[in-house]
């Protein structure tokens, strides 16, 4: 599998930032620890949906952003309220074997193994903003 392409690189690609604005954003990032995403809308450099459509290129998902109807009442009761505000994530439906999720983390890895444990399901996610 090849390596994934960095944030920062797809940002500038997509004419977003510029690389100078991409170092100084590194440097921001190395100082407080936040990623770089985050420290560039922060920082007021890109719009948040900028970082998710960003986000979405970087590891190939759909965005979408979920409405109640979209929601199956028995998918959401698979998963506890608190721990899904607390990650970032809606589940939407699923077929008996694969749970359709939304997660506005999608560098979050842990949230599949996690999700297998709970609900017994393999996990698709699709990309949301976090707001």
């Amino acid at each position: 599998m090849s390596e994934r392409e960095r944030i920062g690189e797809i940002l500038v690609q997509k004419g977003y930032i510029s690389v100078e604005e991409m170092e100084e954003g590194l440097v921001n990032q190395e100082k407080t620890g936040i990623r770089l995403g985050e420290c560039l809308v922060r920082s007021g450099r890109i719009s948040r949906d900028q970082l998710v459509d960003a986000l979405a290129k970087q590891f190939s998902m759909i965005v979408i952003e979920p409405t109640a109807e979209m929601i199956d009442d028995e998918t959401w009761q698979m998963l506890p309220s608190a721990w899904m505000a607390e990650h970032g994530i809606v589940p939407l439906y699923h077929d008996g074997e694969t749970l359709e999720v939304v997660t506005s983390d999608p560098q979050n890895v842990d949230l599949v193994e996690t999700i297998r444990d709970i609900t017994g399901l393999d996990t698709h996610f699709n990309l949301a903003d976090a707001e």
